[in-house]
């Protein structure tokens, strides 16, 4: 019997983040669905104007975040995964 697919939080922008306390960025290059990207971007640019002022960058950090808090409540108590001892490994998903 297949267990029961939790739906994904909903996203809203995240606050601007304070000057004290820039967090670093990394450039990252993700494959993603063609029709939930396109879906994103008119999201982005529907919200891009006042009061949001939402760009795609911070679109994604604020659904990776949201996912991976949602992540944390269902399958690990609410608590932070551990620091992985390794990269990902390249190549196609496992089955």
């Amino acid at each position: 019997m297949a267990a029961k697919r939790q739906s994904p939080p909903r996203i809203s922008p995240s606050p601007a983040p304070s000057s004290e306390a820039t967090p670093t960025k990394v450039r990252a290059t993700i494959l993603v669905d063609a029709e939930s990207f396109e879906r994103a971007r008119d999201a982005v640019v529907a919200l891009s104007g006042p009061p949001d002022r939402m760009t795609l960058s911070s679109f994604t950090a604020a659904a990776f975040d949201m996912y991976v808090k949602h992540l944390q409540d269902a399958r690990n108590r609410g608590r932070r995964f551990p620091r992985r001892e390794s990269d990902l490994k390249g190549g196609r998903p496992l089955k």
